[in-house]
Formats: structure tokens, sequence, C-alpha cells
């Protein structure tokens, strides 16, 4: 290889020896010699030209190549913004800057709500373009002082040097994320869960990675509390035990000063286009801002407010149901309560239904109680045996969400379900999954489907937005439900 390429310098520097040889004799210098030699020269400078002019293109290229890896293993594919190694480095020397200088540091840790729904209801290629248009509107907001990243999923992270009211800075950006997004042809709304962190000027330096700490308990009281909304890290905030007792007082006194609501997700007869069921569902506004029902029903539950908030529910909705049934077409209609398996287990849940039913002069076929997926029934026996005692009054039985949680089949089998409702997990892009379709059918075919109706978009008890198909059974048989498609 060193051989062929100081081949032409030695065939150079023969005819320069050569000329050199003839000029020191006398010889005379033909002109074709003189040629062949101007030729050697000229290509041996154009090929050094062309070596040097590679070489330039191919440091180039190799210096493009490396910045274009460093950019990829410092920022996040989809949305261009800093990754999570990226971020604790510029964390880690902001934070030494403050030990330095006393130079105040903030943290938020960004959490979107809702995008769980988006990503299921109009695909992950929709939720891709919704993560994009946040990031750019994270952008939009903030200046190139600020640190954006996406540390995966739904979730951001920004790190604000020398800002002094980061606060307030939060609360215009969560303002900004409420207006809608436009994917895939439709808009689409979701607000943020902020939790922030922050090192003032005399405050002790923590470490990156206890600022994110300290960041991420915030964000996640904020879920906790119903979300969309902002909160700085304190000394002494919890996550669980101390917040769920100050809920709970809270709940209490909102069940007693009837300060709780119950709104409706209609369920229409495809078949009639008819409403033909309206499921309740309980709501609560703590200090003017809407609580996550997963959060008080949970909290309900712990602390032994769950029948004291069934009864509520069940008192409400029946009172609408009387006076819905007087109208003109009401005669049909029906409304359906959620209970949980304990409360399945109680041996005075038929008396209380029965009593309901008949202070307001409603039949049993026009109630529906439906059993949500909270836990596994504590006792299947007297569970049963309660059962049959609401099967005289006439009432519906439903097990929510089949297939997740603790749903087993042996429950269709220990209990006289009347309904099936199958989670969106099994049944999420039915029309072109062949085995969905199959699990569908053989459900469907276990308990007899033979009509669907179809479930609003209000939301489910525990503050989804699911729609669904729901299938009608015989008598005695059961009921199929499965998630509308979007739109």
């Amino acid at each position: 290889m060193v051989a062929g390429a100081a081949m032409p310098y030695v065939i150079l520097a023969g005819a320069l020896g050569l000329m050199t040889w003839q000029i020191a004799t006398a010889h005379a210098i033909s002109i074709v010699e003189l040629g062949f030699f101007v030729v050697l020269v000229l290509l041996q400078f154009s090929r050094q030209f062309l070596t040097v002019w590679d070489n330039k293109k191919l440091a180039q290229a190799l210096t493009l190549r490396e910045a274009q890896l460093r950019h990829q293993a410092f920022h996040d594919p989809l949305t261009g913004l800093a990754n999570r190694a990226l971020f604790i480095d510029r964390g880690t020397h902001a934070l030494d800057l403050h030990r330095r200088d006393q130079r105040p540091v903030a943290i938020w840790f960004l959490d979107l709500d809702g995008f769980k729904e988006v990503n299921e209801r109009l695909g992950h290629s929709a939720g891709d373009d919704l993560l994009r248009q946040v990031a750019a509107r994270l952008r939009e907001r903030l200046t190139e002082v600020e640190t954006i990243a996406r540390f995966g999923g739904d979730e951001f992270a920004v790190l604000m040097e020398a800002q002094l009211d980061p606060l307030v800075v939060a609360g215009e950006l969560l303002g900004s994320l409420s207006e809608p997004f436009v994917v895939g042809g439709r808009k689409v709304s979701v607000s943020a869960s902020i939790g922030m962190a922050r090192v003032g000027l005399f405050d002790p330096t923590p470490s990156v990675d206890e600022l994110l700490i300290r960041a991420d308990l915030a964000m996640y009281v904020v879920k906790q509390c119903g979300g969309a909304d902002v909160l700085l890290h304190t000394a002494g905030l919890r996550l669980t035990e101390v917040d769920d007792e100050a809920l709970a007082h809270a709940d209490g006194l909102a069940l007693a000063n009837r300060e709780v609501t119950v709104s409706y997700q209609p369920i229409v007869d495809l078949s009639t286009g008819r409403l033909h069921t309206l499921e309740a569902l309980v709501r609560w506004a703590l200090g003017g801002r809407q609580l996550s029902p997963e959060v008080f029903v949970r909290v309900a539950q712990t602390w032994g407010l769950l029948d004291e908030l069934f009864a509520f529910v069940l008192e409400h909705a029946c009172t609408d149901l009387a006076r819905w049934t007087s109208l003109p077409g009401g005669l049909d209609l029906r409304v359906t309560v959620n209970i949980t398996p304990g409360q399945l287990a109680a041996h005075a849940l038929p008396r209380v239904v029965a009593a309901e039913l008949a202070r307001h002069g409603l039949t049993g076929e026009q109630l529906c109680l439906e059993i949500t997926e909270t836990e596994r029934l504590p006792d299947t026996t007297t569970s049963r045996r309660v059962c049959d005692e609401l099967r005289p009054l006439g009432s519906r039985l439903s097990l929510d969400d089949f297939g997740a949680g603790q749903s087993t089949p042996s429950r269709l089998r220990d209990l006289p379900i009347d309904e099936v409702r199958i989670d969106r997990s099994f049944v999420g892009n039915l029309d072109a999954d062949e085995a969905r379709r199959r699990f569908v059918w053989g459900v469907g075919r276990l308990r007899g489907v033979h009509r669907c109706h179809r479930r609003g978009r209000r939301g489910g008890t525990r503050g989804g937005t699911r729609g669904a198909h729901q299938a009608r059974l015989p008598p005695g048989s059961g009921v199929l439900v499965l998630p509308a498609r979007p739109g």
C-alpha cells in the first residue's frame, strides 16, 4: 500500500532527475520531453489538490456527524428538547453557581393530565404529535435561559436560573396549556400538573437529584388533588397519610353539607337512538377545584366514608330518576350506581336499596348496581347471598372493566351478573385486531349477547373519558360493554 501511494512521486522524481542530468550534460531537451515533464507535474499537483479537497470534505462530514451524535446523546429525538442527561448536567452546574454565588435555582416537574386518554382514543402517532406541540408551546413561553427537557412519556422538566418568581411563570405556562391543541384534525384539551422545588439565596445547596425528588413529590400531590395546578415543595410535604386525613375530614364535611354533586353519563340504545341508561358519577370540587374521583373515592374507602358516599349517590340518583320518569317518555329510563366489592358483601345493602326505591316510588328494574374493580370480593358466599336478596327487587348487577384490576372469570361464575363491561385494553383497535375480536366474541357467546348500546363520553366513575359500546343480554344472562370509537 505504501509503495502504491509513493509510485506517483517516484515517477515525478525520475522525470525530474532525467531533466536535471540532461541539463547538466548539455543534452538538448526536446519539446516532447518538456511537455511530458509539465504534464507529470500538473497531474501530481492535481492529485494533491484533490486529496486535500477530499480530506477537507471528510473532516467536515466527521465534524457534522460528531455534532449529530452529540445532539442525539443529549436531546430527546421526538421533541428536540434536552434529555435527562443534559438536564442533570446543566442542573448540576446551576447548583454549583448557587453554592458559589447564592444564585436562585428552581426546577419544575411537569406531567400532562389527560394524555393517556388521547393516546388511547386517537393512537400513539397522535400522542407523539401532541407531545411535539406541547414542547413547542413550552419553548414559546420560556426563554433560552431556561433548560426544557423531556424525561420520557408525557413528563417534562424545566430548569430556571436567576428567576426570582418562577411560580408566576409556571402559572402563566399552565394557562397557555389550557388552550386546545389540534391533533389529527381534532381539537383535544390537556392540562398539566406541575411540581416545583426551588433553592433560595441562603438555602443550603442540595444535589440535583434531591431537587428533582422534591419537584416530583410536589407534582404527585397535585395529581392526587385533581391535577391542573402548580405546587411548590415545602418542608414536611407528604403524599399520603397527612393529606389523606385532611381530605377525609373535608370529604365528611362535604357529604354532611351536601357539597358533593352527582353527574350522569348517558348510555344510548344504538338500535333506536333513544337514551337507555344514565350512570351516576360522583363529583367533588374542593376549594373551587375539581378533585379527581380516584382520589376522594379512595380516601372515602380508606377512612370509612364509602357507605355514606354510596347512600348519598343512591338517594340523589333515585330522586332525579323519580322526577324524570314522571316526564313524557321517561318511563323506560334507568340509572346505574357504583358499588365496591366490599359493599356487595354488606348484609344491609338490599334493605338500603329497597327502602330508597320504595321512598321514591321506583321499581327495581330502574336501578342497576355496577361493581367497580377496586378490590377482590372479601366473602364470595356472603356476596352471593346479598345478590340473591337483591334479585327479587329486580335490580340488575353490572361488572365494570372486566379483564382488568381484580376481575376474573370466576366472578362471572360466582355471582348472578347481568352485565359485563369489558376493559378498554381488551377492545382497543377492535376492528383491526382479530385476536381481540375473538376474545369479545367469546365473552359475548358466553353471556348470550344480542343487542348493543353506546355509552356517552362524559367520563366514568373514576373520572375517565371513555365511551363504550354495550351489548344487551337476555334477562339472567348479561351485558357486554365495549369502548366506543373516537368521535
